[in-house]
Formats: C-alpha cells, structure tokens, sequence
C-alpha cells in the first residue's frame, strides 16, 4: 500500500507540473488481485511566485550650476573718422631738362647810309664850293677828298642830330672843264661821293 501511495502522490505532482489531468492506474501487486483505485482530481497549481522587481537607484543629479556664458559684446568699436594728416611738405620741382634758351643776339645796326652833292656843279677854278652831306649817322665825322688831276685836297665835318653836315672849300687852280671827284666818307663806314666841272 505505500507503495501504491507512493506511485500515485507521484502521478499527482507530475500532472499538477504538466497542466493537464493523467490517469495512471496502479500496477498490482506482484501475485494479488488487481485492486481498481480511484483517480484522484488534479489540483489546482499553484502560481509561481513573482520576481520581485529590483529598481536601480537613479543616478545623483549634477546640481553645480554650469557657469553662464560670457556675454557677446553687440556694440560695434567705434570707427576713426578723424582722417590722418596729409603730408604737406612740399617737394621739390624737377629741375628743368631743357637748356634755357640763350639770349637773343640783338638785330645788327643797319649799315651806315650817306649821299653828298655841291653847291656849284660849274664852279670857277679858285672859286669857292660847298659839298652836303646827308647821313643816317647823327653827331658822326666826316672827311671830304676833292681829287683834282695832279693832287687832293681833303676837308672834315661833323654830322649834326640829324645826321646833316657840310664843308666848304676854294676849287684849285685847274684848267677850265676839269672834272673833280669828290669823296666822302661818314663814320669811317658809310661811303658817298659827287663831283663838280671847273668853268
């Protein structure tokens, strides 16, 4: 009989674990008569216990304060509108590269100009003559030659502001109709001359 018992406690705990109802029927006894046993109910299986949920302790919060960030400077840095002085040193001029022109030559003086004539185109020989003269040389002297055929007779004169002058002489003693030639020179430049004919 403990046996028997044993098997069906057995049979019991085995179904409760499996969930569903087995009817196992007992073995006789080695030379007995088979005994009928009675199929015991199945329990109700009792509920595993839950696991008890572990809750891990939330971590410590950083309570520092972070520090605020610096603050952005907004305002612009004041612009320089005062403009920076200007050089005023004055530099020097180039020097000039082209010669300066050198002095005009004045105009040459125009050449001395004089014109003679006589008073007396026939005068007497031993008489007396006049030769003018007439010269761009105001205040110039001025040499008269009267050329007769075997002599000279010079004379002299000056010229007065407008360049005006005369000389008077007596005619040599030539023979009648001699032509004399008379020069005249002003200035020791200008040259003229004249002539008259004894009579």
């Amino acid at each position: 009989m403990r046996r028997v018992g044993a098997v069906v406690a057995m049979t019991v705990v085995l179904s409760a674990c499996a969930g569903t109802t087995t009817t196992k029927t007992a073995a006789p006894p080695a030379g007995g008569t088979p005994t009928a046993t009675a199929t015991a109910a199945p329990e109700a299986p009792t509920p595993a216990a839950s696991p008890t949920p572990t809750v891990a302790a939330p971590a410590p919060v950083r309570t520092t304060p972070v520090a605020a960030p610096a603050p952005v400077r907004t305002t612009p840095a004041p612009v320089r509108t005062t403009p920076a002085p200007v050089r005023t040193t004055p530099t020097p001029a180039p020097a000039p590269t082209t010669p300066a022109p050198a002095p005009s030559t004045p105009a040459p003086a125009p050449p001395a100009t004089c014109s003679a004539s006589v008073s007396n185109i026939y005068p007497s020989a031993g008489g007396g003559e006049t030769v003018n003269v007439t010269s761009s040389q105001p205040g110039a002297s001025f040499t008269v030659v009267a050329h007769y055929p075997s002599t000279a007779a010079s004379y002299s004169g000056t010229t007065s502001g407008s360049g005006a002058g005369s000389v008077a002489f007596t005619v040599a003693n030539v023979p009648a109709y001699t032509m004399v030639t008379v020069d005249v020179t002003v200035g020791g430049t200008a040259m003229c001359s004249t002539s008259f004919v004894t009579y």
